[in-house]
């Protein structure tokens, strides 16, 4: 089981950063591509900032993969708003919260101290 969530953690930052990396590709808005009808993503400015997809049949999927990381990003900071803010902050964060504990543990086991090293006289 504890394999299994590390797996699945690190699965999610490696989701998180190429959701991010992906957005920097992300060209500005044409609006001769909207009104032909062609696929076109756009970063929009509305109250915060996100990307926009437009024209293809998935739509929803790639605005949410392309906009995850600012679901990382600005959740904590909007997550005394509403509940489900504050559940979205918790639910984004806790496979990288648990990443940090692993390695925090990992990093403290390796350090451990000899109890006969330091012998008080």
């Amino acid at each position: 089981m504890k394999n299994t969530l590390t797996v699945l953690s690190v699965a999610y930052l490696i989701f998180t950063l190429l959701s991010a990396g992906s957005s920097l590709f992300v060209e500005e808005k044409n609006e001769e591509k909207i009104r032909t009808g062609e696929p076109v993503c756009y970063w929009y400015d509305a109250m915060v900032t996100g990307v926009a997809v437009e024209n293809t049949k998935w739509d929803k999927g790639i605005e949410f993969f392309m906009n995850h990381w600012l679901i990382m990003l600005y959740s904590p900071i909007f997550m005394f708003c509403s509940i489900q803010a504050f559940v979205t902050a918790i639910l984004a964060w806790i496979p990288i919260l648990y990443l940090v504990f692993i390695i925090i543990k990992k990093v403290r086991s390796n350090h451990r101290v000899d109890p006969t090293r330091y012998n008080a006289r």
